[in-house]
């Protein structure tokens, strides 16, 4: 006979609530154990699987298990780390944990809880989920656990059942009803809830290779549970090892998490660091620079170079020389380290480490770096490249430099950069020999040249050649064109500022009657550039003015741009809406953490935490996680450093940058 005092209902316990110290917990606990003593039945009868309510229950159990979850965790962080663990050391390094007062078994009824897991456990997965927790809970109480298990399986009849085997059943009872998305949730608060015992790693391994199938309605459940399996084995300083078949299955079910991209790329860095079992190991390295190249070519897809940069410094020594890795990954690297300033210091490492053989006889790789050349101005290295390319570029290889569109267009745009007027006229001849005519990345480094000058004249010459060129064309260009107009509105630094405005008007007019619902990719850049100047121009404008209600339009554009269900209906110039609150932009994947990068900076600056959190939390559900959000604000904070320093130096010198 089981001691009364361990399982009558007092009205006591439950007077004086389960969680006193948050009335979000007692809430949540009081309306479990109201749904339990629930003699009518009300609540109870909608735990039926094919009844809707069900997850309205199911929120609620879940939120109680995470919250005891939460507790294990953080006992389990205050308490020593775990090293070499052995008999002897087990008990003096961790200590025990008290369950009761925070299980729900023990502050009710024993036999109202076990008359309503009876009713209910055969029809809802959640009742099933809650008696195993619940044993789990107490664990450790001899009487309570076998007590649970006797009365649910009818097959066992021993009183005194062991701790191990008491965590066996309850796996093999969730293995029985196919309850498999919680088997490892399971194991880990088992072992949260003994901390003291070693890891079973052959157990867990076994675990997840039961897990481990692809089905896209539960993928993001069970690769949640594998991340939490591995963070308990860390905090073990233990390893676990993944077989070929996990790791090939982990990576399927992980592409296929197209709407949850923070867990996703959780995920692939997981993959990319895991540890392969040793007979293994010879395609240890491959296996996981093929999920460093899927998250760079992501990364680079969405204009992230954080993450770029976090994944490329990862794998960049894995081989013994960087020219082993793939080249068009290593181009994409350079590419967007080029692209954005703050990592231009990251495209001359990449080319200190590569050896000249290799970029001059590198079709893909080379007008890469002449775009960076002209990007950062150095003439020093403009007249090092030609030299090299003469010394190390191979007979064939230059025959298809001077046959290929992407090389002849960046020549082009180093030679206007440093003025090298009578070879960029040759370069011109041999595009317009080969195909025709000039196509939009031509006249891009051309007007881009022109609009560097800020003279009236070469102003007019840049409109007067944009009008020149077909509008097929030309529209590409106007987004270059509308930036440095507001960028001189900005300063005043043209005597131009009157005509701007009816300028920027006339241009989207034209882009609009051309592309009426706004399908190419310059209707990106026109949304980034309205941010851009909406954020930077008010910034300035009130330096001395704590109003920031421009952040508050800035994120109401942008939530409303994202999620208007019109498609395709978008504000052709931003700039002329009478009604800000009735912009909206086109916003893509292509250009939402420009968007989002401009805002929070903003924000930052202003300190507007309301709108930098609402932008951090954002950028996780596009897959930018916090370290990723760190380091950019790191490398720009370097970046704006080194320019200050610079800047300082010069005027100190008395020199100039130009000269």
């Amino acid at each position: 006979m089981l001691p009364r005092r361990l399982f009558t209902y007092r009205n006591a316990t439950l007077q004086k609530r389960l969680y006193s110290q948050s009335t979000k917990d007692a809430l949540i606990v009081n309306k479990i154990i109201e749904i339990i003593n629930d003699k009518d039945q009300k609540y109870s009868t909608k735990y039926s699987n094919n009844n809707n309510n069900i997850n309205n229950y199911y929120y609620i159990f879940r939120q109680y298990w995470e919250h005891n979850s939460k507790q294990y965790f953080t006992n389990r962080l205050s308490s020593p780390p775990v090293n070499n663990i052995n008999e002897s050391s087990i008990n003096k390094s961790i200590p025990a944990i008290h369950h009761k007062n925070i299980s729900i078994v023990n502050n009710i009824a024993y036999d109202n809880f076990m008359d309503f897991i009876l009713r209910n456990k055969d029809k809802s997965f959640i009742v099933r989920g809650f008696y195993r927790r619940e044993l789990l809970y107490n664990i450790n109480d001899p009487i309570i656990r076998s007590k649970i298990i006797k009365d649910i399986d009818t097959n066992i009849d021993s009183n005194n059942i062991s701790k191990q085997d008491a965590f066996l059943w309850c796996l093999n009872d969730t293995i029985t009803t196919g309850d498999l998305t919680m088997i490892l949730d399971l194991y880990i608060l088992y072992y949260k809830s003994n901390p003291n015992l070693q890891l079973d790693k052959l157990l867990a391994s076994k675990l997840l290779s039961a897990i481990t199938f692809n089905n896209p309605k539960i993928n993001h459940i069970l690769l949640d549970q594998y991340i939490q399996l591995d963070n308990l084995f860390q905090s073990y300083n233990e390893t676990l090892m993944l077989t070929n078949f996990q790791f090939y299955s982990l990576d399927i079910m992980t592409q296929s998490l197209t709407d949850n991209l923070l867990l996703q790329k959780i995920m692939k860095r997981k993959l990319m660091n895991a540890t392969l079992e040793p007979s293994l190991k010879d395609s240890d390295k491959q296996l996981k620079i093929n999920v460093a190249y899927s998250l760079i070519k992501s990364d680079c897809r969405i204009n992230n170079p954080a993450g770029v940069h976090t994944t490329w410094y990862q794998i960049e020594n894995l081989f013994d020389s960087i020219t082993e890795h793939d080249l068009r990954t290593i181009c994409n690297v350079f590419k967007i380290f080029n692209k954005n300033k703050a990592y231009n210091d990251n495209c001359l490492d990449i080319l200190e480490k590569l050896p000249n053989s290799y970029i001059y006889n590198n079709p893909l790789l080379l007008p890469e770096v002449l775009n960076f050349i002209s990007k950062i101005s150095s003439l020093e290295m403009a007249k090092k490249v030609i030299q090299n390319m003469r010394q190390y570029t191979t007979t064939n290889i230059q025959e298809l430099l001077w046959n290929s569109k992407n090389y002849l267009s960046a020549l082009l745009s180093m030679q206007l950069e440093f003025q090298d007027y009578k070879n960029s006229n040759e370069t011109i001849k041999r595009i317009e020999e080969l195909y025709g005519s000039l196509s939009s990345q031509e006249y891009t480094i051309i007007i881009r040249e022109l609009l560097k000058k800020n003279k009236a004249d070469t102003i007019l010459q840049a409109v007067k050649l944009l009008d020149s060129i077909p509008l097929k064309k030309r529209i590409t260009l106007y987004p270059i064109v509308i930036d440095r107009f507001l960028e001189w509105n900005l300063t005043k630094q043209s005597t131009l500022n009157e005509k701007i405005f009816p300028l920027i008007n006339e241009f989207l007019i034209k882009a609009h009657q051309e592309d009426p619902r706004h399908e190419l990719s310059m209707w990106e850049y026109i949304s980034s550039i309205y941010i851009k100047y909406l954020v930077k121009g008010n910034s300035q404008a009130i330096v001395q003015d704590s109003k920031t209600e421009y952040l508050d339009l800035a994120k109401y554009i942008y939530i409303r741009s994202t999620t208007s269900s019109e498609k395709n209906i978008y504000s052709y110039n931003p700039w002329l809406v009478q009604i800000p609150s009735d912009i909206k932009l086109k916003i893509t994947r292509k250009n939402r953490l420009v968007i989002l990068r401009t805002i929070s900076g903003s924000a930052k600056a202003m300190k507007r935490n309301d709108i930098y959190l609402w932008c951090c939390s954002v950028f996780n559900e596009l897959g930018v996680p916090n370290l990723e959000l760190k380091t950019d604000w790191i490398m720009k904070k370097a970046a704006w450093n080194k320019r200050t320093d610079i800047s300082k130096i010069n005027h100190l010198s008395g020199d100039s940058l130009s000269e």
